[in-house]
């Protein structure tokens, strides 16, 4: 007989009796744990704080399987015994075939009789009673009809304890639901020890199950980058990174790493005494899957199309299914073989880890609507990013866009590739062009050449719009990366932009020919292109346009030494970007301009600029500025005498431009010789190339608050410089400033063009300088500013 959820027909109630204390399970009958618990002491003390408070007594672990709720559960049980001190019992489910059989397996698993003639509810009261007890129930998702069982015993014993693992929510009064996360992984090895590589959980658990696997082996400079990539392409699962490092014993890690492109197929072969579901990879995400519905499958595997995670629009229009699709995502979240990756007040995002997409993926290529769903999910990004790019190129939406695009690069490569791949020529091109503004403005130029190239090789005369646009984005990430862009295809472009009508697209055509023309050395061409491409931007209405308008025309002032005809025009562009809100044309006109105030002696107005160009790093993340920036930042510290710090900051934009493939403007470059000259002379070889290779190990994230501290600290210090100077009584601080750009040679005219002031303005402070310094001359103030640093 086995236990009902009613009472038996015909049969008289069964009086209640205790069972003997001998019978109770004690803390010794727990299941020994065979390996070390790595990285859970958060979650271990969270958990204990649950389980021990008064009102909550039902506590369920749930997670992907292979995360460790097994393991971790076993840990807590053992670490529990004080606080139940009237026994703790663990209990294997996964063997039990039906929820009918759950009440029998606990009691058999308790060590007592039979207990037939009881229901479940007045089993566990006769069992257990009023004693202080924690019952782990392990793998409870495939027997989910038998939580209902649990509230039940809760209320009739009422010193119970529950402790649940289970892939979904149990769904019943009184659960606590604590999401078992994988174990953090490495994000980057740049200035990280390998004592604190190792402290990594993810990597502690590899390098430990290898040493298991192999006793010679150790985590080493050698293998250091090898091991991290590993543990991030394994997103920290621990049932992954344990079957991976099983593979030491015949792999190294360098060869596992590169084997791991496909992962289901190399993670198999776990010990022989687990079940078959922890085995292999794919038996584990395959538990999960067959305990899903039908319609639930078919949304998974449709689900598994995207790379890298996608919202509820992107699920509806490319997984969309008759039923509610909410609805089917939520009994995924439930199952963890979805997880919410971020959520604010009106956007949720979904993301899956890698092994169960490649399942759920494999199963839709084997499927009869593969096709259709790759096609949907390509149709998909082709519209979303044709909507966004619009946004793109000036405007309040400008930062949104870019960010929604770039948040979804790996599902847009997905769709690039699937549309090369099915010869969808048309499409392509709309996507690869569409897509310009995150190749342009978030540094993608090297990759977006070659969809761009590919694209274009294409025929499509039935996208003209899309062809000219790829066209006019193609030449403008040639010119990013130091290439010559062909003006035949600008013509065309611009041939095409104007057959469309298309005004904006003519005056961006008109602005690169011109470009072209000056590299060319024909400027008399050039100023005639650039007024035609003004006249269009008017009006269309494309401050942003303007902006990028003024600024070749700066560049071309640059290349006849008009250094102060080109900062105007800079402070026009920086003017219009900010007009249309367009922060990448901020950053590259403040940029410009510290370039030339550097270049002019005014050391403390290029200072401010560089510092306002890193501030609007979290906007822009243009890693193009960011290296100016940086560049910058380490000749100005050269100029103040701060040569470690110079040449660090220096050796780390030579390595992301080497990197990135970035070539900087020849005004950069000359700056940035002349200051490595001077370091070189200063530092020594050896010391120079020490301080070099510092800043190469930096990277951009580790960079970043080296810039920020060192920029900061050279802006107070020559704002207080100023200050104090100001303070002696002698100057005011304009004054200073005047007297310091007559130290750098400048003449009456160009300080004031330099300080945006009229010329008799100019006058009038040079005339109260000379008064207050008792001065006879210009040329004494200028050796009186340099007396006093202000040169």
């Amino acid at each position: 007989m086995s236990f009902q959820s009613g009472t038996p027909a015909r049969r008289e109630p069964v009086p209640l009796r205790p069972y003997p204390e001998a019978l109770l399970p004690v803390q010794s009958d727990l299941p020994a744990a065979l390996t070390s618990l790595v990285g859970r002491s958060e979650e271990t003390t969270a958990i204990t704080s649950l389980l021990v408070a008064p009102d909550i007594r039902l506590v369920t672990l749930t997670g992907p399987g292979g995360v460790g709720k097994t393991r971790l559960a076993l840990h807590l049980a053992h670490e529990l015994h004080a606080a139940f001190p009237d026994g703790v019992a663990f209990v294997d489910l996964s063997v039990v075939r039906s929820s009918a059989d759950v009440p029998r397996a606990i009691a058999r698993s308790l060590g007592l009789a039979e207990i037939e003639s009881l229901e479940p509810s007045e089993a566990l009261r006769a069992l257990i009673a009023n004693r202080k007890f924690l019952l782990v129930l392990d793998n409870l998702e495939h027997v989910l009809e038998a939580a209902r069982y649990v509230p039940q015993w809760l209320q009739s014993c009422r010193q119970l304890s529950v402790l649940a693992t289970s892939r979904s929510p149990l769904r019943v009064t009184g659960e606590h639901v604590v999401t078992v996360s994988t174990l953090p992984v490495p994000e980057s090895t740049h200035l990280m020890s390998l004592s604190q590589l190792g402290d990594i959980p993810s990597v502690r658990l590899f390098v430990e199950r290898a040493v298991a696997s192999r006793s010679d082996f150790s985590l080493t400079a050698a293998n250091a980058d090898d091991i991290a990539t590993i543990c991030w392409r394994l997103d920290g699962l621990p049932l992954a990174l344990e079957l991976a490092a099983s593979r030491i014993r015949h792999l190294t890690p360098a060869e596992l790493n590169a084997r791991l492109v496909h992962q289901l197929g190399m993670l198999t072969r776990g010990p022989e005494d687990q079940p078959a579901r922890l085995k292999s990879l794919r038996d584990a995400v395959g538990w999960s899957f067959n305990l899903l519905p039908p319609e639930d499958r078919q949304l998974f595997c449709r689900l598994c199309v995207f790379v890298g995670g996608f919202d509820l629009d992107a699920a509806k229009s490319v997984a969309g299914r008759n039923g509610d699709v909410l609805e089917g995502i939520s009994s995924l979240v439930d199952m963890s073989l979805l997880r919410i990756d971020t959520c604010s007040a009106n956007h949720a995002r979904y993301n899956m880890l890698e092994p169960i997409r490649e399942f759920g993926f494999e199963q839709l290529l084997a499927s009869s609507e593969a096709h259709s769903v790759q096609s949907a999910h390509a149709h998909y990004y082709v519209e979303l990013a044709e909507q966004e790019d619009v946004a793109i190129w000036g405007g309040p939406g400008h930062l949104t866009s870019l960010d929604r695009l770039e948040s979804d690069l790996p599902n847009i490569r997905q769709a690039l590739r699937w549309l090369d791949q099915a010869g969808d020529d048309d499409r392509l091109i709309r996507l690869a062009a569409s897509m310009g503004g995150v190749w342009h403005y978030r540094s993608h130029q090297v990759e977006g050449r070659q969809w761009l190239k590919s694209a274009l090789a294409r025929d499509t005369p039935n996208v003209p719009a899309a062809r000219a646009v790829a066209l006019i984005k193609m030449a403008a990430l040639q010119l990013q990366i130091g290439l010559r862009p062909d003006a035949e295809a600008i013509r065309e472009a611009l041939a095409l932009r104007r057959n469309l009508g298309d005004e904006r697209g003519c005056g961006r055509a008109l602005n690169l020919i011109a470009v072209l023309l000056n590299l060319s050395d024909l400027g008399d061409s050039v100023d005639h292109l650039l007024d035609e491409a003004e006249a269009l931007f008017v009006r269309a209405g494309d401050p942003a346009g303007l902006a990028t308008n003024r600024h070749i025309r700066a560049s071309i002032a640059l290349q006849t030494g008009d250094d102060l005809r080109a900062r105007n025009l800079l402070s026009e562009a920086l003017a219009l970007s900010q007009e249309a809100m367009f922060p990448y044309g901020i950053t590259a006109a403040i940029v410009a301009i510290a370039e030339i105030d550097e270049a002019l002696g005014n050391t403390r107005s290029a200072a401010g600029g560089y510092a306002d160009s890193l501030r609007l790093w979290p906007q822009t993340r243009s890693k193009h500025r960011l290296i100016d920036t940086i560049a910058g930042i380490g000749r100005l510290l050269a100029a103040a005498n701060e040569f470690a710090e110079a040449a660090q900051l220096l050796g780390a934009a030579r390595a992301l431009s080497m990197a990135l493939g970035y070539i900087p403007n020849a005004r950069s470059q000359d700056l940035t010789t002349r200051v490595l000259n001077q370091l070189n002379s200063r530092m020594g070889e050896d010391g120079i190339a020490a301080g070099l290779a510092s800043g190469a190990a930096l990277g951009y994230d580790n960079v970043l608050p080296v810039a920020q501290t060192s920029i900061d600290a050279l802006v107070s210090r020559l704002a207080s410089r100023a200050a104090g100077i100001a303070n002696t009584g002698k100057l005011t601080v304009r004054e200073s400033e005047v007297v310091r750009l007559i130290a750098s040679g400048m003449s009456n005219r160009e300080i004031a063009e330099a300080l945006s002031v009229e010329r008799t303005t100019v006058i009038s402070h040079v005339r109260h300088i000379l008064e207050k310094l008792d001065v006879p001359s210009r040329s004494a103030a200028a050796a009186w500013a340099v007396r006093h640093g202000l040169d």
